[in-house]
């Protein structure tokens, strides 16, 4: 799955799912994010064997924390989307294409962080032959990234991300031009893939959590252990740490120098995009003290 490899670097299986439910485009995205609850329990039960009482208390958990996110998270988000709706439109100064960057890492912190004590409650109570089916799925995934993206040569690996990169693009802007695309090549070679590196990370980290499980850790050490992990990003090599410190320090410059080349259609095409967050925004949002069950299919 390249989003979970360039995008969000494995924010573990059900916080993926979340992050693709959030960033999908698809006509059917608002019924999906309004059964947001249901759709992650239902890929948690996928990997896992779970007892129904498990399956109940994580369905429970998690639709509390969607009324909650609604509620508390969305109106803040709207506010921000609609910010940076204003300031595309003229074309991005160097503060603002900061504070864009700033408000999208802090809106995906805040998600992944507010699913964790769900997160944290489930892993806590898997049993043994549970666990077995945890390790097995982690195994499972990580050849999957393995074989997607290591077993290439080192310019088919390049080709790929360099693909993918103008894939998720022009979802926002339309076609690229090659004058754009050749920008982008060459942004991308001035950050070696760190694809191996990331993968040892992820592995060590699976196999940390797998300790503290096999150990009988509350769930409160759990969440706070995928919080350092997820969010945090404790434990990274120092090379990894430098060269993801390095990427996110540059994010506001490619930015600015990515909406500066916009052609008038190409900004009209982003706007158009924000217009349906938007609205989509305003359909999500639940007012305090209103409690409304999950859209159905």
């Amino acid at each position: 799955m390249q989003h979970t490899t360039y995008a969000a670097h494995y924010r573990g299986l059900i916080l993926i799912l979340v992050a693709g439910l959030m960033l999908s485009a698809c006509s059917a995205t608002r019924i999906a994010y309004q059964n947001a609850d249901n759709l992650i329990a239902g890929y948690a039960e996928k990997h896992l064997d779970l007892g129904n009482e498990q399956s109940q208390l994580l369905r429970d958990r998690l639709a509390a924390w969607l009324v909650w996110h609604r509620t508390e998270q969305v109106p803040g988000m709207r506010e921000q989307l609609d910010a940076i709706h204003r300031q595309l439109a003229d074309g991005l100064t160097a503060q603002e294409a900061e504070a864009v960057i700033q408000a999208i890492r802090h809106g995906l912190k805040s998600v992944i962080a507010g699913l964790l004590p769900a997160s944290a409650e489930l892993y806590s109570s898997l049993s043994t032959s549970q666990l077995a089916e945890l390790e097995a799925a982690f195994k499972e995934n990580n050849e999957e990234y393995r074989e997607d993206l290591l077993n290439d040569s080192l310019e088919a690996r390049q080709e790929k991300r360099l693909r993918w990169f103008v894939k998720q693009a022009e979802r926002w802007v339309g076609d690229l031009s090659d004058a754009q695309t050749n920008w982008l090549e060459l942004q991308l070679l001035r950050y070696p893939s760190t694809a191996e590196e990331w993968l040892e990370y992820r592995i060590a980290q699976q196999q940390r959590l797998l300790g503290l499980l096999r150990r009988h850790s509350g769930a409160a050490q759990i969440e706070k252990f995928l919080l350092e992990w997820t969010v945090e990003r404790q434990g990274l090599t120092p090379s990894l740490a430098k060269s993801r410190q390095e990427m996110l320090n540059d994010a506001p410059r490619l930015l600015l120098e990515f909406d500066g080349s916009l052609s008038p259609r190409q900004r009209e095409h982003w706007l158009e995009r924000l217009t349906f967050y938007l609205g989509m925004a305003d359909k999500m949002i639940l007012p305090r003290g209103e409690n409304s069950a999950p859209a159905q299919n």
